[in-house]
């Protein structure tokens, strides 16, 4: 049940590449005219070491939709790391078409270091 985007991340991203993926953020969550939430820490996600607020530029890009439009929160990261579950369940709301939207986007900038996938059976390979 619910509707789930999935990726693995076979490389660290660059940093020209993540600045491109703020950008892409920015752009998304602007005209997609979509409310996200900055993530708080609870006790599902203790164990991320999540700031108070979303800043560009920073190592990892995490967001959810707002009261009924959230679900699981979506965490990227610019690095290998061992807290980055490689899903996100959004069951659908609109925060998840940004999400997939950002997939999308470093699957097109670095096709060689991401395989992303959807519910609906949608997959791009990272190429080698």
């Amino acid at each position: 049940m619910g509707y789930t985007i999935y990726w693995e991340k076979k490389e660290n991203f660059d940093d020209t590449e993540w600045e491109h993926l703020w950008n892409a953020f920015d752009y998304y969550s602007k005209e997609m005219r979509v409310g996200l939430d900055q993530i708080e820490i609870d006790q599902l996600w203790h164990k991320f070491p999540f700031d108070d607020s979303i800043k560009a530029h920073d190592d990892r890009l995490v967001f959810n939709g707002i009261g009924e439009d959230s679900c699981e929160p979506f965490a990227l990261y610019k690095n290998i790391n061992e807290n980055e579950v490689g899903f996100c369940k959004t069951n659908r709301q609109n925060y998840g078409h940004i999400a997939w939207a950002i997939l999308r986007e470093a699957h097109k900038i670095a096709p060689h270091k991401i395989t992303i996938a959807n519910d609906d059976g949608e997959r791009y390979e990272a190429k080698q």
